[in-house]
């Protein structure tokens, strides 16, 4: 039986790096056009932390709305 790549946690999200602030944020792939357009979703939708393996680690071992990590 062949595992469906989209139950996988991190399928939902999209990955941005600010090289400004170097800050990775993360948001659901439905928010994309917003997030890019400028019109950034709400706060609690987006995830970000300074290392990328973090943010990674954090989204698969939790299931929250958003947050922010150190």
């Amino acid at each position: 039986m062949k595992k469906d790549p989209g139950s996988h946690p991190l399928y939902d999200y999209l990955f941005h790096y600010n090289p400004y602030t170097e800050i990775w944020t993360a948001f659901k792939r439905e928010d994309k056009e917003n997030y890019f357009n400028g019109d950034n979703p709400r706060k609690e939708d987006m995830i970000s932390c300074k290392n990328i393996k973090d943010l990674i680690r954090y989204i698969t071992t939790t299931q929250t709305n958003g947050g922010t990590l150190s």
